[in-house]
């Protein structure tokens, strides 16, 4: 019988008081939006890739990414001193620390066979890259760098 009463007064409460005009609730709009960047496939091991026209690989690891580009427009850094194999195609970023041109000798990941679809990202372990229009952007751990034929930054 407890029940009864209290679910009168409730009923009364959100009807308002007899004889008072009531004025309806503010209406909120949400707008629910999706974010028009996919998020990255999650890789359990390493991951060799290039963009979809071959210009741009990558060798996508745990801690690191390195990026090799094909062609470039851009002028190509200074050559260090004490560099003495191939410098200026490619670019490593290491979680913690910023991005930068390495020296290197050997192998290469141009010619993957793995293409990444323009817009999509890969992550392994710290890393993520994503294709862009003109090449890819790698990071992790507050640093990365973009890589393409027409230019290139480091962060």
């Amino acid at each position: 019988m407890r029940l009864l009463p209290l679910a009168a007064v409730l009923l009364v409460a959100a009807c308002g008081t007899s004889g008072t005009s009531t004025t309806p609730a503010p209406t909120h709009t949400v707008v629910v939006t999706h974010s028009a960047v996919p998020l990255p496939t999650i890789e359990g091991k390493p991951v060799l890739f290039s963009t979809p026209g071959g210009n741009v690989a990558c060798d996508l690891e745990p801690a690191y990414a390195r990026c090799d580009v094909r062609k470039h427009a851009w002028p190509t850094p200074k050559k260090p001193s004490d560099c003495h194999n191939t410098w200026g195609r490619a670019v490593q970023v290491a979680a913690g620390s910023p991005a930068q041109f390495i020296c290197w000798f050997g192998t290469s990941p141009l010619g993957a066979r793995r293409v990444l679809p323009l817009g999509q990202a890969l992550q392994v372990g710290l890393m993520t890259c994503r294709t862009l229009a003109d090449g890819v952007e790698c990071g992790g751990q507050g640093h990365s760098f973009r890589l393409g034929r027409a230019s290139y930054h480091l962060g």
